[in-house]
């Protein structure tokens, strides 16, 4: 199976597609062939004109079985690719594109690239779709879609000791920490809106909040959600972001706006709430609402819906079999 991403650990950005990376590792313990081609579009957007010929060279040296592209800027390379090389290998789109939901694209181009058109015009071309949030993408046509949140790694993310957690990342015991669990230089993350709700809550109250952020090493996230209070996310536009339910594995309280499939991951977890339009006050009383809280039952709704990795390499397993078989899936929707 090759797997063409955009997304994966690299020097630079060591947790770009981690969530993508762990779960190929969990297919690969079920014994499935996996290689990767990426394509590094932050380092220049020209690697995406370039990209066709890495694709088809990689292609035109090995078979593979089923081929996952997991953005739609590397459609059409690997659409022509397949074609020139007349290859029959099913193909999979991945949809992780939570830019789609983004009302307030800043270029033209960019508008065009997080369009339903755009990606509709190449998934009619592709044999099966596994959408991170199948309602933020809309109608597929006639093509068998498997709705499947980016999964968690269990054995990764789980609950640990607060303060020994504290003590590794020297926090101190008395300050309420929140972690903001992305990179603050990205706009659509909004961290500047939740630097503005804890400055009003420090200078209201007499707890003192102190905000952790990103970016942090992946082998350090599950420290850093164990050492907080709290895991806030006012993101503008997500899909499906895989930090909440890393934050949820490990039992942690949770504020965040109400984009992407988040209302619908949190809900009826007490000690987890959702923000709807960027209310600061409403954010803000959130967030002291869940110091009430030392841990919630999220973990335990991560293994109810089948949100690990090891259970949703069964299902990636079960499409793999359906596709490799010429089966026609029905759409469905992973619980």
């Amino acid at each position: 199976m090759l797997y063409i991403t955009n997304m994966w650990p690299n020097e630079l950005e060591p947790y770009s597609g981690i969530f993508i990376a762990r779960e190929v590792k969990h297919l690969k313990r079920r014994g499935i062939d996996v290689e990767i081609v990426f394509i590094n579009g932050r380092k220049s957007k020209l690697e995406y004109i370039k990209s066709l010929l890495v694709i088809f060279d990689r292609l035109s040296k090995k078979k593979f079985d089923v081929i996952n592209v997991q953005h739609s800027l590397l459609l059409p390379q690997t659409l022509l690719a397949k074609k020139l090389l007349r290859l029959k290998a099913p193909m999979i789109y991945t949809f992780h594109e939570g830019e789609l939901s983004n009302k307030s694209a800043g270029s033209i181009i960019e508008a065009i690239f997080a369009s339903r058109k755009w990606k509709a015009a190449f998934i009619k071309y592709v044999d099966f779709v596994i959408a991170r949030n199948a309602q933020i993408l809309g109608d597929c046509g006639n093509k068998p879609v498997l709705e499947m949140p980016s999964p968690v790694d269990a054995e990764i993310f789980k609950p640990l000791d607060k303060a020994e957690c504290r003590s590794k990342l020297h926090l101190r015991m008395n300050k309420a920490v929140i972690f903001f669990p992305a990179d603050p230089k990205v706009p659509g993350k909004n961290f500047a809106f939740l630097k503005e709700v804890v400055e009003e809550l420090n200078k209201s109250r007499e707890q003192e909040f102190e905000i952790i952020t990103g970016p942090v090493l992946p082998e350090e996230m599950a420290l850093y959600y164990n050492a907080c209070d709290v895991v806030c996310l006012p993101s503008l536009y997500e899909a499906s972001p895989v930090v909440i339910r890393e934050a949820m594995a490990c039992s942690r309280p949770i504020v965040a706006s109400d984009v992407g499939d988040i209302g619908q991951t949190i809900r009826n977890v007490d000690g987890c709430f959702v923000v709807r339009d960027w209310n600061k006050n409403d954010f803000g009383e959130c967030i002291l609402k869940t110091l009430q809280y030392e841990s919630t039952k999220g973990r335990e709704r991560i293994l109810e819906m089948g949100w690990d990795s090891e259970t949703s390499a069964k299902r990636m397993l079960s499409a793999l079999n359906q596709l490799t078989h010429s089966a026609k899936p029905q759409r469905r929707k992973a619980q």
